[in-house]
C-alpha cells in the first residue's frame, strides 16, 4: 500500500463493470473500509442514465468506495459527481493540461469527451466510477500520453480521500464552467444547450427558468 494511501485496490483483467462488482461488495458487506475496484478490460460499464460505458483495453476502468467520513460535510451529495469528478480531472491535468470538466460529470479533453464520472450512495459509502480513454483508437479520442495506470489510480484515490471542501472545488470550477456554455447536456430526455445555463452554489444549473440537478 502507498504511503499516505488508506485504502485497498484490486486488480483485475475484466470486469463488466468495476461499479456494479464494487456495489455488490458493500452489498454483501464484503466491504468494510475504503477500496478501489481497477480492470483492464471492461464489457458493460455504467455510464449516466443507465448508458453503457466500454471501451479497448489499456484505458482506465475504476470505481472507488469511500465511507461516509471521508465524504466533505458541505457536499450537496446531488452534485457529488462534479465534486468528485473535478477532482480526479486535476489529478489527470498533471498529464495533459488540456483536459477539463463538463458540466456535470464529463472528462474532455479540449473538444472530445474522453471520459466520465458517476457516483451513487451505497448503504454507508460513496462509490465513484471513472471511465477515462487513455489510447485512442478508430472510434475514440484518448489522452495518448505515457501514463502508468497503476500509479494514476493511486494519485486519484488518494485526491479523493483529501477531502477538501466543497465550497474550495466548486470555486474552482466556477471559473471553468463557461467551458460548458458552448456545449449541450442531456436535460429532460433531450438535447439541451448550456448557452444561457447558469450555475449555483449547490452545482445546480438554472436554465430555462427551471433548477436543474445533477443525479448522476
Amino acid at each position: 500500500m502507498a504511503k499516505g494511501l488508506i485504502l485497498e485496490i484490486y486488480y483485475f483483467k475484466s470486469l463488466d463493470s468495476t461499479q456494479k462488482h464494487l456495489v455488490k461488495l458493500i452489498e454483501l458487506e464484503l466491504v468494510q473500509s475504503n477500496c478501489a475496484v481497477v480492470a483492464q478490460m471492461q464489457t458493460a460499464g455504467v455510464g449516466s442514465r443507465n448508458n453503457r460505458w466500454c471501451s479497448k483495453e489499456g484505458n482506465l476502468f475504476a470505481s472507488i468506495a469511500l465511507k461516509s467520513q471521508y465524504i466533505p460535510p458541505d457536499l450537496p451529495l446531488q452534485s457529488s459527481s462534479l465534486y468528485y469528478g473535478f477532482c480526479i480531472k486535476e489529478v489527470v491535468k498533471q498529464y495533459e493540461n488540456n483536459i477539463w470538466l463538463k458540466w456535470p460529470n464529463d472528462i474532455y479533453l479540449n473538444n472530445d469527451k474522453i471520459g466520465g464520472i458517476i457516483t451513487q450512495k451505497v448503504k454507508n459509502f460513496l462509490v465513484i466510477g471513472v471511465g477515462l480513454n487513455l489510447v485512442s483508437n478508430e472510434e475514440f479520442i484518448g489522452i495518448d500520453k505515457e501514463i502508468d495506470k497503476e500509479t494514476l489510480v493511486k494519485q486519484i484515490a488518494q485526491a479523493l480521500q483529501n477531502k477538501k471542501s466543497w465550497k474550495e472545488i466548486f470555486s474552482k470550477y466556477r471559473l471553468e464552467f463557461d467551458k460548458s456554455k458552448e456545449f449541450v447536456t442531456t436535460v429532460w430526455n433531450r438535447k439541451q444547450s448550456l448557452k444561457n445555463a447558469m450555475i449555483c452554489n449547490d452545482g445546480s444549473l438554472k436554465l430555462e427558468g427551471k433548477r436543474i440537478y445533477s443525479l448522476r
